[in-house]
């Protein structure tokens, strides 16, 4: 199963984007009193 195999890639990816995303806001938040989210 080939398409299982590249979806299964690209949640990962995504998932290892967003983990970045929310990480960089919370080290640096833009706009300070808010939740970093």
């Amino acid at each position: 199963m080939i398409v299982l195999t590249v979806t299964a890639a690209l949640l990962a990816m995504l998932s290892a984007i967003a983990i970045g995303i929310h990480a960089g806001v919370a080290r640096r938040p833009r706009r300070a009193g808010r939740l970093p989210f």
